[in-house]
C-alpha cells in the first residue's frame, strides 16, 4: 500500500513537473540566453507549485516550504562564492547581526556600501546574495555589510524596516572604528532589500540625521502596494520568475503576518483601495502617466476608480501609504542620496522602479537610471553563466567605482 502511494505521488509529480516546465513556463522571445532562462522559470514554479500543495496537506506553511526548498541544491539559483583574500566577521549591529565582508589588503579611511538582500521580506538572510557581495567587495576593495534582518510573516512590518534603520545609523556614527569614511557610505539592496533602502533614506532624511548615506542603490525595487495594476504588473501577471500573485503575497506577508495570503483575491483586484483613494492626491504618486509611452503595451488597460472596499482600505491604509512601507507613497522626494536605480523589463516590478526614478528626478535627485529590457527580475543572477548579468554587473561596478 505504501509502495502505491508512492507510485501514485512520484506519478503525479513528474505530470505536474512537466506541466509547469512545459504548458506555463512562457520565456519572452527577447530575452537572452532563453534556455537557461526556460529552466530557471521552471525551478521557481515547480518551487512555489509544491509549497502550496505542502500547505494544503499540513506540512507547513508554504513560506516554510519555500524557505526548505530555495536552500536545496536542485532549486538554488546562484552561482557559490569563493571567499579568497576576503575576510568575513559575524557581528551585530546596535542588537542586528550583520555580516562584515572586508577584502584582506584594502586601504583605510575607505568607502563602504551596506547591502538588504531580497527575497519579499519572508525569505533569505545575510548569505543570500553573497556571491555578489563577494565579487564587489573584490572589484571595489571595500568592506560591505550585509544585514540579517528579522523576516516576515513571524515579523510584520516595521520589523525588517527598523532593523536597516538601526543598522545604518550603527555604521554611519561608527565608521571611523572600521576604518570608514563616514562621507563615502552607500547602502542598497534589491526586490525588498531595494525597498529597505529607499525607506531608510526617507527616514534619515525626515529625522534630519546628521550623517546620511552618500548613495542609494536600488535593484528592482518593490516600492508601493497601492496599485496592483500598473503596466507591467498587466504584462508580468504570469511571469515565471516573479508573477503578480506572488509579489502581492509579499506585500501581505509583510503588511499583515502569516494568512495574509488569504485576501489575495480583493488586492490583486485593486479591492483594498477605495474609490475615494483611487481618485484622491494619492492615485497621482503612482500615476501611470509617469511611464514613458514604449512602456505601455498594446493590451494595457486604464485603471477604473469607481469601485474598492471602503472598510478593508480604512483598516490598513495606515500602513500601505507608510512611506517607510511603500517609499514610493511618499509626496515629498527631495533631500535623498544620488541615486543608482536598475530595472528590467520583463519584471511585474518594472514599473515601481521607473515610476520612482522620474519622481526623485522631478524633485531634483541625482538618478542614474540603467533599464534591460530584456531582462528579467533576478538582474545580476549567475553573472558566470548570463551575458546580460555580466552586464549589469560591470555596469555597476562601473558606477560604484566612480561615485563612491
Amino acid at each position: 500500500m505504501a509502495l502505491t502511494g508512492t507510485l501514485v505521488t512520484l506519478s503525479a509529480s513528474v505530470l505536474i513537473t512537466g506541466y509547469l516546465f512545459y504548458a506555463l513556463n512562457p520565456v519572452p522571445a527577447d530575452i537572452e540566453q532563453g534556455d537557461d532562462v526556460f529552466w530557471i522559470f521552471a525551478k521557481r514554479k515547480y518551487s512555489r507549485a509544491l509549497s502550496i500543495v505542502g500547505e494544503y496537506l499540513g506540512l507547513d506553511h508554504r513560506i516554510n516550504l519555500t524557505r526548505r526548498l530555495s536552500s536545496t541544491s536542485l532549486l538554488t539559483l546562484h552561482e557559490p562564492a569563493s571567499y579568497k583574500d576576503l575576510n568575513i566577521t559575524k557581528t551585530s549591529f546596535d542588537g542586528v547581526e550583520v555580516n562584515i565582508y572586508e577584502p584582506l589588503n584594502r586601504v583605510d579611511n575607505s568607502p563602504a556600501f551596506v547591502w538588504f538582500h531580497g527575497g519579499g521580506w519572508v525569505l533569505g538572510n545575510a548569505e543570500t546574495d553573497e556571491f555578489l557581495i563577494v565579487e564587489l567587495s573584490k572589484k571595489l576593495q571595500i568592506p560591505i555589510v550585509s544585514v540579517n534582518y528579522r523576516l516576515g510573516p513571524e515579523h510584520i512590518f516595521p520589523a525588517a524596516f527598523d532593523d536597516c534603520y538601526a543598522v545604518v545609523k550603527y555604521f554611519l556614527d561608527n565608521a571611523k572604528t572600521f576604518g570608514v569614511d563616514p562621507k563615502r557610505i552607500a547602502i542598497g539592496g534589491a526586490s525588498a532589500g531595494g525597498n529597505l533602502a529607499a525607506a531608510v533614506s526617507l527616514k534619515l532624511r525626515d529625522v534630519k540625521y546628521p550623517l546620511q548615506p552618500s548613495l542609494q542603490i536600488l535593484f528592482v525595487p518593490c516600492l508601493q502596494a497601492f496599485d496592483f495594476n500598473t503596466p507591467s504588473y498587466q504584462t508580468s501577471t504570469d511571469n515565471g520568475f516573479l508573477p503578480r500573485y506572488w509579489m502581492v503575497n509579499y506585500w501581505l506577508w509583510y503588511a499583515h503576518g502569516p494568512d495574509g495570503h488569504v485576501r489575495n483575491y480583493e488586492y490583486i483586484e485593486n479591492q483594498h483601495t477605495s474609490p475615494s483613494a483611487k481618485m484622491s492626491p494619492l492615485a497621482k504618486l503612482v500615476d501611470h502617466n509617469l511611464l514613458s509611452r514604449k512602456y505601455i503595451d498594446s493590451s494595457y488597460v486604464p485603471n477604473a476608480v469607481n469601485f474598492g472596499n471602503e472598510s478593508l482600505w480604512r483598516e490598513i491604509e495606515g500602513v500601505v501609504l507608510n512611506p517607510y512601507f511603500a517609499p514610493l507613497m511618499a509626496s515629498d522626494l527631495t533631500g535623498l542620496p544620488d541615486t543608482y536605480m536598475a530595472t528590467a523589463g520583463w519584471d511585474v516590478l518594472r514599473d515601481d522602479g521607473l515610476m520612482f526614478a522620474k519622481r526623485l528626478a522631478d524633485s531634483g535627485v541625482e538618478v542614474e537610471a540603467r533599464h534591460y529590457e530584456n531582462g528579467f527580475h533576478a538582474l545580476y543572477m549567475r553573472f558566470d553563466h548570463f551575458n546580460l548579468a555580466k552586464k549589469v554587473l560591470s555596469d555597476f561596478v562601473q558606477y560604484l567605482s566612480a561615485r563612491l
